[in-house]
């Protein structure tokens, strides 16, 4: 627990040449949000590669219809765009605060589209980790580093990566330090269900 919250604080950058579009969205996804980590970056290619299925995995429906209720709720509208894109073309994020400006509480509309996602093709453990993998590499180029020199930073990414292998990966959370600087929330559905907006 001590590695994962002294990775959960260290700042990333991008210094390298984005040469392929799984570095142009690393670079691009560390330019657009503040306090971005290790643990951040995952999460994204997460996310990327497995949508919003570990939701559909612990929640019926009318706990998530309650979960998108509150959460829609409590999210104070905002001037930000209605979706951000994950890597690949299968889900995106829909900022909450956007859609609550647009759309007011209307969580039954929210719900409907997320719940298209059971339409969709579920994602695999093995795209992750190609996305994992290719992270630790850019990492390991040089391109992706701490913004302040952080020696002991791939000995905790090894140990963070083993410590979610060893519980079958689970889904991850923003790191605090990303929680302070960004304030949307969000929900992730699919890229085709946004036709419905």
């Amino acid at each position: 627990m001590k590695n994962e919250n002294k990775l959960s604080s260290i700042e990333l950058e991008f210094t390298g040449h984005a040469e392929d579009s799984f570095t142009k969205a690393t670079k691009s996804y560390i330019e657009t949000h503040e306090g971005v980590t290790f643990v951040d970056l995952l999460k994204f290619f997460y996310q990327s590669a497995l949508g919003p299925y570990h939701i559909l995995d612990r929640m019926n429906e009318n706990e998530i219809k309650e979960w998108i209720r509150r959460n829609l709720e409590n999210t104070t509208t905002s001037d930000e765009p209605l979706k951000e894109e994950l890597y690949g073309k299968n889900w995106v994020r829909v900022n909450l605060g956007a859609f609550k400006k647009k759309y007011g509480n209307d969580y039954q509309k929210l719900l409907n589209i997320f719940m298209k996602v059971q339409e969709r093709k579920r994602g695999s453990i093995r795209k992750f980790l190609r996305f994992q993998n290719d992270l630790i590499r850019t990492i390991q180029k040089g391109s992706l580093r701490s913004k302040v020199y952080e020696p002991d930073l791939p000995k905790l990414i090894y140990h963070f990566v083993e410590k979610q292998r060893e519980k079958g990966y689970p889904p991850l959370h923003h790191s605090k330090l990303y929680q302070q600087k960004n304030k949307s929330e969000y929900l992730v559905v699919s890229i085709q269900s946004l036709q419905d907006l």
